[in-house]
């Protein structure tokens, strides 16, 4: 490479994945992906909309091979990106060079060279054993996150996380859990004495002991029973342990670095919020993979010339109130641009056979198909005038 350093790229460092909160927020992206819908589209017109298509590729991203579902792929896809920083699917085609599956791979070194021609080619090693054969590198679907300052890969210089802020982060919320689990633990210790006024039998006393500390173990009057020849002073412990804001705080620096908050993470969010999280943390992912497998399973004139593309579909209207479905499929039913079963999916309800490939507008809401025939029935003219 130009800046001197050898392309060959291997997975190391610490596991930052140790951490429940990092665990939390990354399966909540990771379960966010796996909601989306992949879709094979072909814009036949530059800028205008794209047309979805039945084609034997489409049939692929419905089940990409023979153990995994879409979502299962994306699933995979999802955890490499935030594992190793860098996501590899490597598509198979027939001899006709027809896509016939797409498998998620996690090589554990990647080597990059070039041939005398300046094709760029991958050499995949894995933790078995196995290395591939020089593998074109425009034949295979690679994402890469946090693409900076490596030429070849995501993450750092050596196309590994650089995970080196949020490490500080979490070894403070280690130390944090360390002090608390310690705080509980001495909390259970020695509580008090008991001073005995007279010389103490031991065979007529350890009775008197095992009842004191039953007591002090049921707690259920809140006072200790002693006799007239007894003391007792309990130790002031004043044990210190995180506060609630520190705990936050901590928890809340953590969760920044995913783009999300405790109520994304609980699940207890607005729409406004998710869709601030979206934008944060989900959009740029949805259309980089977009690009990424575009970019692989069509050649320059497909995708450029006929207008070929892979599209990832958020599904925003799941994270919508009834009243904003409602205000969304009044918008988008007024211009025509839903279907009468698109409607009752958002609704919750069935679709109807009867209802497929209909639209409806608000030109009274008849069929999109009849409209112009109805103005110009209004109108008073015919279709060729």
């Amino acid at each position: 490479m130009l800046n001197g350093s050898l392309p060959i790229f291997s997975s190391f460092g610490e596991n930052i994945y140790a951490s429940d909160v990092v665990r939390q927020a990354v399966n909540k992206i990771v379960t966010e992906l796996m909601k989306l819908q992949i879709a094979h589209t072909r814009d036949f017109k530059k800028y205008d909309a794209s047309t979805p298509q039945d084609s034997s590729i489409q049939g692929v991203l419905d089940r990409p091979n023979e153990i995994m579902t879409t979502s299962d792929l994306l699933s995979k896809i999802g955890w490499s990106i935030f594992l190793y920083y860098n996501a590899w699917v490597y598509p198979t085609r027939d001899s006709e060079g027809r896509l016939t599956g797409l498998y998620p791979i996690t090589p554990s070194q990647v080597t990059f060279k070039q041939d005398a021609t300046g094709r760029l080619y991958v050499i995949l090693d894995f933790l078995s054993g196995y290395q591939s054969p020089p593998i074109p590198y425009d034949d295979i679907i690679h994402y890469r996150y946090q693409y900076s300052v490596n030429d070849l890969m995501g993450g750092d210089m050596t196309g590994n996380p650089d995970q080196r802020a949020l490490l500080e982060t979490l070894k403070l919320n280690h130390t944090m859990m360390q002090s608390i689990s310690k705080g509980i633990k001495a909390s259970y210790a020695v509580n008090g004495i008991i001073k005995s006024k007279t010389i103490i039998n031991k065979e007529l006393n350890e009775p008197l002991i095992k009842q004191f500390e039953d007591d002090l173990k049921k707690s259920e009057h809140g006072f200790l029973h002693l006799g007239l020849d007894t003391d007792y002073t309990p130790i002031d412990k004043n044990i210190k342990v995180a506060d609630k804001d520190t705990i936050k705080f901590i928890d809340d620096k953590i969760l920044r670095h995913f783009g999300m908050n405790t109520a994304i993470l609980s699940s207890d969010f607005t729409p406004e919020q998710y869709e601030s999280f979206y934008q944060s943390s989900l959009e740029h992912i949805v259309i980089g993979l977009g690009q990424a497998f575009t970019r692989a399973l069509f050649s320059r004139k497909a995708q450029i010339g006929f207008g070929n593309e892979i599209i990832f579909i958020p599904q925003y209207l799941e994270f919508m109130t009834m009243s904003q479905k409602i205000a969304a499929v009044r918008i988008l039913g007024d211009r025509g641009d839903v279907y009468e079963n698109e409607v009752r999916r958002i609704f919750g309800l069935r679709p109807d056979p009867e209802l497929n490939g209909i639209r409806m507008m608000s030109l009274n809401y008849i069929n999109v198909k009849n409209a112009e025939e109805y103005q110009l029935k209004k109108l008073g003219t015919s279709k060729e005038e």
